[in-house]
């Protein structure tokens, strides 16, 4: 089985051929103003609301192009006769008042929670929530889809700036919904089932320790738009044949509790002490001649 050094030394040997020149042309694109100019616009449109439709769609043409390249919504661990595919969904957003997204699917079969997926502590394995903690009367006991289990599931959820959150929560904000999507879906996918979700970055550390287990559990592979976010970073790993069961997805779903409880709970603190020693070495670095 390979283990996180053998990749370490896969991907060095690749930088000695085509993958090298892949980053180069990335970060010429990432280094260039006019790149952050143009993102800067999308993220201003995003932001505003006022293109929510628009979107809508352009994730529906995205969802359509994904299954005609990797066949992921095809379930092969059900009978025909069970295929229930968007007849009955269920979901988790953060609410529109909350900085969510409006939702545009209107269906008296679709069932959404308005909720921040990241405050359900029980779900996620703590027994306890320190009262000493800011938002300690914020965090949920509620387990959403405790007795049910799903064929198909998507985790798309991503930090919204738009989203209103204390201080503390800035720095760990993407592991914070990351790994609770995570540890939810894994707990109530069906044994087989397929799993999709939206990463960025495929070069970055954490994506691949992210991609490295699902290989433990899975028949994984990864889709990226041509038509949408081609220039972006973005791309979609889709899980096949899900084993939620088996000892890799115990100590998977293990580590993304660790990790939420890791940057809800110690982290936050951290953070707030190293914050006093930087701002005592801010005032004294102000008054030094040199800086002068």
């Amino acid at each position: 089985m390979l283990g996180h050094r053998s990749m370490e030394v896969d991907l060095v040997r690749l930088q000695k051929s085509e993958a090298i020149q892949l980053i180069k042309t990335t970060l010429m694109g990432w280094e260039n103003p006019q790149g952050d100019e143009h993102f800067k616009k999308q993220r201003k449109q995003a932001d505003s609301g006022k293109s929510a439709a628009l979107f809508y769609r352009m994730m529906k043409e995205i969802g359509v192009e994904l299954h005609l390249k990797t066949n992921a919504l095809t379930l092969t661990n059900v009978s025909p006769s069970e295929v229930k595919i968007l007849t009955e969904a269920s979901g988790i957003t953060l609410s529109p008042d909350q900085g969510g997204h409006k939702v545009f699917l209107n269906s008296p079969l679709s069932t959404v929670l308005y909720c921040d997926i990241t405050m359900f502590a029980t779900e996620f394995g703590a027994e306890y929530v320190p009262v000493t903690h800011p938002e300690h009367a914020t965090f949920s006991t509620e387990r959403p889809f405790l007795s049910q289990t799903f064929n198909l599931i998507f985790c798309h959820g991503q930090v919204l700036r738009t989203h209103p959150r204390m201080e503390y929560r800035e720095a760990y904000e993407a592991t914070r919904l990351t790994f609770p999507q995570l540890t939810l879906a894994m707990q109530c996918i069906s044994e087989g089932g397929t799993f999709i979700m939206l990463l960025h970055k495929v070069e970055a550390w954490d994506t691949m320790d992210l991609l490295y287990r699902f290989l433990q559990f899975s028949d994984i592979e990864l889709f990226k738009p041509i038509k949408k976010h081609a220039i972006r970073s973005t791309f979609y790993l889709v899980a096949k044949q899900v084993r939620p069961s088996s000892e890799a997805a115990r100590l998977a779903v293990q580590h993304w509790k660790e990790g939420w409880w890791q940057a809800t709970f110690v982290r936050s603190k951290l953070a707030g002490l190293g914050r006093k020693v930087l701002t005592i070495q801010a005032d004294a670095l102000k008054k030094a001649d040199f800086v002068r």
